[in-house]
């Protein structure tokens, strides 16, 4: 469902900003 489709890009916004700030 559409709760859902939020946790999947809350947790791929998530590991996109940790993939940044772990190569800075």
């Amino acid at each position: 469902g559409p709760l859902n489709c939020l946790v999947l890009l809350r947790t791929t916004a998530f590991i996109f900003l940790s993939n940044i700030l772990s190569s800075n």
